[in-house]
């Protein structure tokens, strides 16, 4: 995680914990000539400079978003790693702060209003721009807290005595004023987003099932270890609790969605130089790859390891960047013009390996999947209805596939809601909807 937010930022880093030492340096210095405590004083300054310059002067995007996510599940950020570290951020503040400044509700108010100040600052002003996340403050003022519950029983066992509630009422009291003004000020050019997590969280021991059976389904038995690598989930905003697994070591990237675990993909290399990462088939090198002679093998492989490919009804190769990455070998199904949820594309690379794998399950064949009623001209008129100024957009619906919603398989039209224009500059500024080819109902929601 430090390698992904300070990665390229070494003359900042260096910068600011330059700063830091500089003005800690000063602190103690000119409070030693005044013959006051000086220690805890300077390292505060250094503990804030550090807290401040992470939180609000990283460089960001430049752009403030004016947008706040609103985590519902406050539990969330104990469970990954992002929080934790959010919250062992400002336990020294805290306990610094009030060690030094032997103030508790001044202490109390810069606890509670700095991160709340410094979330709605990362999304109002540009020069702080980030991610406002209520979870980050929710994290920064509990670990303020731990600071501060530290410090008091510090001051309790040393015999460290506190002000008087009545001496920094004044201060205090001002201190809140300020914080209150400023988050009154910000709050209404925000936009609040209510979501059901905001962070990439630790897998769970049922996630880590299911990766293992998908990883043994894929490259057989004992291929690679799940506790060998690092097992993440990251939810999907809006999706009603679904999200993606990802599993990452020395042998395989790969992702399964969750919890409906219907869409599975690995990469093992991606380079036009092929390397030991790639999945053997047969036990040795093809040199010169032809197209018949990847398929032929991309077939030796899905038979064995996902067998319904036998009865797809289209098999293509094509080759992967002009064939400088290998070929590409996809099997589907088609019944009834309906698109079958079970679908395989493998990527050899130019020497017969697999490099790239995408498997999504669900059945090849249905009995009793209803019939498709709707036509693709309704389809599209339905999606045109919904939408604001329909005259912007261009309506495509070139697909009509079996999906699952809620636990029940049905034909779907994918109408595709395109800006006019949009495929003329190279920009993808669409929206996909979903139609029920049965019944006509209309769907903004993926399938599971």
């Amino acid at each position: 995680m430090f390698q992904a937010i300070f990665q390229g930022k070494g003359q900042w880093v260096a910068l600011l914990a330059i700063t830091a030492a500089v003005l800690s340096l000063g602190t103690f210095t000119w409070l030693k000539q005044r013959r006051r405590p000086a220690l805890m004083p300077s390292a505060f300054v250094a503990c804030l400079v550090v807290v401040v310059g992470v939180t609000l002067f990283l460089p960001g995007s430049g752009s403030a978003s004016h947008e706040c996510t609103v985590n519902r599940q406050i539990a969330e950020p104990f469970r990954t790693t992002q929080g934790l570290l959010n919250g062992l951020m400002t336990v020294p503040l805290g306990f610094l702060g009030l060690m030094a400044s032997r103030r508790r509700l001044l202490t109390l108010a810069g606890v509670i209003l700095g991160p709340c100040l410094i979330e709605l600052s990362q999304a109002t002003v540009n020069a702080f721009s980030r991610i406002c996340d209520s979870s980050d403050a929710e994290m920064n003022i509990l670990g303020g807290l731990v600071g501060m519950g530290c410090a008091w029983l510090v001051a309790r066992r040393s015999g460290i005595e506190f002000r008087s509630y009545t001496d920094e009422r004044i201060p205090a009291v001002a201190t809140a004023a300020v914080g209150v003004i400023g988050i009154g000020m910000t709050v209404p050019g925000i936009a609040f987003t209510a979501v059901d997590a905001t962070s990439i969280q630790a897998g769970s021991s049922q996630q880590a099932n299911a990766m293992r059976a998908a990883l043994d389904e894929a490259f057989g038995d004992g291929y690679t270890s799940v506790s060998d690598g690092k097992l993440q989930y990251t939810p999907m905003e809006g999706t009603g609790g679904r999200g993606t697994v990802h599993f990452s070591n020395d042998k395989v990237d790969a992702e399964i969605s969750w919890p409906s675990k219907l869409s599975f993909t690995a990469s093992l290399e991606y380079s036009d130089t092929p390397t030991n990462r790639s999945f053997p088939i047969d036990g040795r090198e093809h040199p010169n790859l032809t197209r018949g002679e990847a398929k032929k093998l991309a077939t030796r492989y899905a038979v064995a390891h996902y067998p319904w490919v036998k009865n797809a009804t289209n098999v293509t190769a094509v080759p992967v960047a002009g064939g400088r990455l290998g070929w590409l070998v996809s099997w589907r199904t088609v019944e009834h013009k309906v698109l079958m949820p079970a679908m395989l594309d493998v990527q050899i690379n130019t020497v017969g390996g697999v490099s790239q794998l995408n498997a999504s399950r669900g059945p090849s064949h249905f009995d009793d999947l209803p019939s498709v009623e709707v036509s693709r001209g309704r389809a599209m008129d339905t999606v045109r209805k919904s939408v604001s100024h329909p005259e912007a957009f261009e309506f495509h619906a070139n697909v009509i596939k079996a999906t699952r919603r809620d636990g029940r398989w049905n034909p779907e039209y994918i109408v595709q809601a395109m800006v006019k224009g949009a495929e003329d500059d190279g920009s993808k500024d669409y929206t996909d909807y979903f139609v029920d080819a049965h019944t006509g109902q209309l769907h903004e929601d993926p399938p599971q």
